[in-house]
């Protein structure tokens, strides 16, 4: 006959991992528990899509521009099952998040200054990937040479952000990467 459980068994259930393992704190069952922003099971109708979401530990304001990534790819073609699809998992990691409590978040607050954002483009505002370069780890210069790398390993645009400012844009043009700042619209050849 099943009882109730003890206080014991819901706390070691409530720290479980997904897969039955004991997790070593809460923030980690937490992490474990994140939905990753994908499909469970990916509809096998309709035109593919290339968009990766954010990490778990991206900040929530992250989410809402891959949402909105989503939103824009679906208008594009609004019966694709599998964008359909995309913008459902989307909108479940953020309810999941909106009903956390702030102070068991384990991402950074959207108005954090603690790094960098490179958005790998799939055409020209598309975000096809988002990178998150924290700081004190990397400094303004290493997210740029992050930035030429992805540009030129994606054979696409990158965008480098700081708190929501765009730093520098790296775009390929015949084959080279060309940095272009948004401050005085200078353009410069990478020496790759």
């Amino acid at each position: 006959m099943n009882g109730p459980l003890s206080a014991e068994e819901l706390r070691r259930r409530r720290m479980s991992t997904l897969t039955g393992e004991p997790a070593s704190t809460t923030g980690e069952s937490l992490w474990r528990l994140h939905p990753d922003g994908l499909p469970a099971v990916m509809p096998s109708e309709g035109r593919s899509v290339l968009i990766e979401p954010p990490s778990k530990s991206a900040p929530t304001q992250d989410w809402l521009f891959y949402r909105d990534n989503c939103r824009a790819l679906l208008a594009d073609e609004p019966g694709n099952p599998k964008k359909i699809a995309l913008l459902e998992a989307a909108e479940e990691v953020l309810a999941w998040r909106a009903v956390l409590p702030e102070e068991r978040w384990f991402w950074p607050a959207d108005d954090s200054d603690d790094g960098y954002v490179l958005i790998i483009e799939a055409a020209p505002g598309v975000m096809y990937a988002h990178v998150w370069v924290p700081v004190p780890y990397y400094t303004e210069s290493d997210a740029r040479v992050m930035a030429v790398e992805r540009a030129i390993e994606h054979s696409t645009t990158t965008r480098l952000l700081h708190r929501g400012v765009e730093l520098a844009r790296v775009e390929i043009h015949e084959g080279q990467a060309i940095t272009v700042l948004p401050s005085d619209g200078n353009k410069q050849a990478t020496d790759d």
